[in-house]
């Protein structure tokens, strides 16, 4: 199956910056998410945890430690992966 043919097989969320699938859930605070994103993408925004995570990185911002949850869910059944994040120490 080919990258556009998955795109347009896609059940799942679409992330408004890139327009990308995305597979990814991720959980941060509100106030944290709300820092993080462009306002222009705040309403109705779905933003892929790689599009969150380069805007992290513009803004000098380490989200890690208030990372809640990160998990994958692209199968589009009730079957998902939790990832546990880590800090450079660990």
């Amino acid at each position: 199956m080919s990258a556009k043919d998955r795109i347009r097989s896609w059940k799942g969320e679409v992330c408004k910056v890139c327009g990308q699938p995305s597979p990814f859930g991720y959980d941060v605070p509100d106030e944290l998410w709300r820092r993080v994103v462009p306002e222009e993408f705040h309403k109705g925004g779905i933003v892929c945890i790689g599009c969150f995570d380069w805007f992290a990185w513009r803004k000098g911002i380490n989200y890690l430690p208030d990372l809640g949850e990160l998990y994958y869910a692209g199968r589009g059944d009730d079957a998902t992966t939790e990832f546990v994040a880590k800090g450079a120490g660990a």
